[in-house]
């Protein structure tokens, strides 16, 4: 699916009962401070997006591991994040 220019000043409210205030630059920025937590805690330096699959990937072995339907997770994300880049 293809997917139009980062916007980080778009705000999308889904449900209400976000911050109206919330950005995608603030979501892209959020994650980006996890993932660098995540790096850092695991002691590597690798680049953002193998980060990104480590951590993710991990992120599902707990979801596995707390009974959590792994494939309903990533289906409501990938849901969230169309919605939000939408236009």
């Amino acid at each position: 699916m293809k997917f139009p220019p980062h916007d980080s000043n778009q705000i999308v409210l889904k449900d209400g009962l976000e911050k109206t205030t919330w950005k995608n630059g603030d979501r892209a920025k959020s994650a980006s401070d996890a993932i660098h937590y995540y790096g850092h805690q695991r002691g590597t330096h690798e680049d953002i997006e193998t980060l990104s699959v480590d951590l993710i990937s991990d992120v599902l072995h707990l979801l596995h591991s707390k009974g959590v339907d792994v494939d309903k997770v990533l289906r409501a994300s990938k849901t969230h994040f169309e919605t939000e880049v939408a236009k």
